[in-house]
């Protein structure tokens, strides 16, 4: 059977109403307590970054962010092999007074919106509700491991947002050429 067949998609939607009665969940409330589930996690996960943040890659980028922002050139003056980016995010961070608060809020950002993202890729795919409404639970809880960003303050969780724009672009991209006539 195809995705497009209709008594594939009334099978379906019976069963999603059926499971939503069981639970006492509507759609609204479903996707608002998604949503929320997905903030406050992606916010409190950030707390490692500003109370621990880790030994190595961390304060050092931290440092040189911090040593840009005084006018030390990274690459002359100092030298780590990570690209511009990642000082440049955090000497933006350097001229806040708590740097690590700053990051914090950056990283939170780069994460929420990545989990925006994600979401508008299962929209873009045609993904039942369930999926799309389920990612945001998924994506937070994966985002939030500390095992994946020890730490805080990675170059990963600044690229993420940038990746996903990429799937999501390529996506669109693909369906407008499959549209336009040839």
């Amino acid at each position: 059977m195809q995705r497009d067949d209709p008594q594939v998609l009334t099978e379906a939607r019976l069963a999603t109403e059926s499971t939503n009665k069981r639970f006492g969940f509507t759609k609204h409330r479903f996707r608002t307590f998604a949503w929320s589930y997905a903030f406050l996690l992606t916010l409190l996960s950030r707390i490692w970054t500003v109370k621990d943040p880790g030994p190595a890659d961390s304060e050092l980028f931290a440092y040189i962010g911090r040593e840009w922002i005084r006018g030390i050139i990274p690459y002359k003056q100092i030298w780590e092999d990570k690209p511009p980016g990642i000082f440049a995010v955090n000497a933006l961070a350097a001229v806040f007074h708590k740097q690590f608060i700053a990051l914090a809020a950056f990283e939170f950002v780069a994460l929420f919106a990545t989990i925006l993202l994600i979401h508008r890729i299962l929209s873009e795919l045609q993904c039942a509700s369930l999926a799309k409404w389920t990612a945001p639970f998924v994506a937070a809880s994966i985002l939030s491991i500390p095992y994946y960003t020890p730490g805080g303050n990675q170059t990963e969780i600044y690229i993420l947002p940038f990746a996903a724009c990429c799937i999501y672009s390529f996506l669109r991209a693909t369906r407008n050429a499959a549209l336009s006539p040839s």
